[in-house]
């Protein structure tokens, strides 16, 4: 399919539906050609959609708002039957004069695809009644309205698992473990984990693709890395294991290391929900040999800070330009995620006060040497639990 459309399946408008209810489409262009598109509604009086059409360049995205109208009248049974088509044409040369025209002779010379949404509504009561189970998900009652049966599914928690630790250039000790011991505790509390260790570039650029590809509109998403990472030109870099085998200049940090930021945009552009994305890295200096990297970062200590995009938080091991222990004396953990353990898999906490009881921890522990820093931008008006019980 050459566009994808999150959320896949279903449009859902939440409540109270006396006033305008807005959701938004986003449509990607996944093919090398430019594609012309149009969205439909069987209901055209109750909703109002933009853009209704338009041209999308080739691995394009556009953002659409489908704004639901109430009428005095209207009766919530009958939503339930309102449906959207989006319809498109790919083709290596499109004019982009009048697209009604286009349109109206497509069918003589273009393969018209189309992709037909249904629309689901979620009434805040509803949405607050609904119990959740011991693994953080909502409990389906047999005898549930469409409606409420569609809040039970909203939420899956996914999560991305790199520890890098086997580098030829000053390994580490902790990374392998701390990663291992996190996915251990999030499959407990009902995620399901993708682990990568000891990664090379591809691999990690497998991984990342991969997952993002697998993640739906309203998961619940969280990335961990522990690992080398550094700055550079207000960048910053997650080191795969192989990279110091490779970089022999400072254009090859771009080929050979994994921009953060990028990492987090293609988790993010997936799911209207929460992304998580925590770095527990920069746990020492990598990279001492001046004449060889004299360019790579400012001084190589620590990261830049990050602005979390709206939906996601970042959590930093350390502040920025700071490094991170990579643990102590018999530690099997490094201090951050040591204390990470302890705290993320505690029921009913909402995700905020975690981080900072996480930071509480390392903070005092370090003697104030080690402080942790996250920037959150999340978007959901309620609390956030990982697990509930």
């Amino acid at each position: 399919m050459t566009l994808e459309t999150i959320p896949n399946g279903a449009l859902i408008f939440y409540g109270p539906f006396n006033v305008c209810s807005t959701a938004t489409l986003k449509l990607s262009n996944t093919d090398n050609y430019l594609l012309t598109y149009k969205i439909l509604t069987t209901e055209p009086k109750r909703y109002c959609v933009k853009p209704n059409a338009g041209l999308l360049e080739a691995h394009a995205t556009v953002n659409i708002l489908v704004s639901f109208r109430p009428t005095q009248d209207d009766q919530p049974d009958d939503r339930t039957q309102h449906k959207f088509r989006i319809q498109w044409i790919t083709a290596p040369s499109i004019s982009t004069g009048n697209l009604d025209t286009f349109w109206s002779q497509a069918s003589k010379n273009y393969a018209i695809k189309k992709l037909t949404l249904r629309t689901v509504f979620v009434d805040e009561e509803i949405a607050t009644v609904v119990p959740e189970n011991s693994n953080g998900h909502h409990e389906i009652d047999a005898n549930m309205t469409t409606n409420e049966v569609m809040v039970s599914v909203i939420h899956q928690k996914l999560a991305l698992i790199i520890g890098n630790q086997s580098y030829k250039t000053k390994p580490l000790r902790c990374a392998l473990k701390d990663a291992e011991d996190l996915a251990d505790v999030l499959r407990k509390i009902g995620f399901t984990i993708v682990l990568g260790t000891d990664c090379t570039h591809e691999k990690m650029i497998d991984l990342i693709g991969k997952f993002s590809r697998r993640i739906k509109d309203q998961d619940l998403v969280l990335f961990y890395y522990a690992g080398h990472g550094f700055q550079y030109r207000e960048q910053n870099y997650l080191l795969p294991v192989d990279m110091c085998e490779q970089i022999d200049e400072d254009l090859s940090i771009k080929a050979y290391a994994i921009n953060a930021q990028d990492a987090l945009n293609s988790l993010k552009s997936r799911t209207f929900y929460v992304t998580l994305f925590i770095l527990d890295c920069c746990r020492e200096y990598l990279f001492d040999d001046r004449d060889r990297f004299r360019n790579l970062g400012d001084n190589n200590k620590g990261l830049v800070k990050m602005i979390a995009p709206g939906g996601s938080l970042i959590q930093f091991a350390c502040a920025p330009g700071t490094l991170a222990s990579d643990g102590v004396d018999n530690d099997k953990n490094g201090l951050f995620t040591k204390h990470l353990l302890k705290h993320i898999g505690t029921p009913n906490i909402d995700i905020e006060v975690m981080f900072r009881k996480v930071a509480l921890g390392v903070y005092e522990e370090s003697k104030g040497r080690q402080i942790p820093y996250r920037d959150s931008c999340l978007m959901v008006g309620d609390h956030i639990h990982l697990f509930t019980e």
